[in-house]
């Protein structure tokens, strides 16, 4: 993975033609748009080739904050759950929070057209019925049903604009 999630900037268009099925998000942040990203009976979604390459060694997929699933590597999956093992020593809310992150986990294998199949459990807790937004963050990629991911990407331009506590990120 690239660094500060340099590696993790393409999302999912799936249902523009004119795209083949992806696009770049733009250097100003541009908020994708959903379109329908379950296309069969399998739940599967389709991760853009650059993500494939990264997975290639192995993923996992489990709940995440704010009602996505994150996807790591193999690798990156491991340090993670070696932090919330940690984590889990630490009081009864904590311990629960890993319950949810182990029982909620699995393994994800995908497929020659790049298609991940997401496991029923997960598609519910994501809410991901139609229209999906795939988009790498930090060292992970996120799967968002697009009305969730449009409604965090709303509170996340308000606190750039109010918060005084967040660097100014060179702007």
């Amino acid at each position: 993975m690239g660094e500060g999630g340099v590696g993790w900037r393409e999302v999912v268009d799936q249902g523009d033609p004119a795209h083949h099925g992806r696009r770049s998000v733009s250097e100003g942040g541009d908020v994708p748009r959903g379109a329908p990203a379950l296309p069969d009976a399998k739940g599967r979604v389709i991760l853009p080739a650059k993500f494939r390459d990264q997975l290639a060694d192995g993923a996992y997929v489990t709940k995440g904050r704010g009602g996505c699933l994150f996807v790591y590597t193999a690798q990156e999956f491991e340090a993670v759950a070696e932090q919330v093992r940690e984590a889990s020593k630490r009081g009864t809310r904590e311990l629960q929070a890993a319950r949810t992150f182990f029982a909620g986990a699995s393994e994800l294998t995908i497929d020659r057209q790049g298609r991940a199949a997401l496991p029923p459990t997960l598609r519910e807790f994501a809410g991901l019925d139609r229209d999906v937004v795939v988009a790498g963050v930090f060292s992970r990629i996120e799967i968002w049903a697009s009305q969730r991911w449009l409604e965090r990407a709303r509170e996340g331009e308000a606190s750039l604009a109010t918060s005084d506590d967040l660097p100014d990120f060179g702007l």
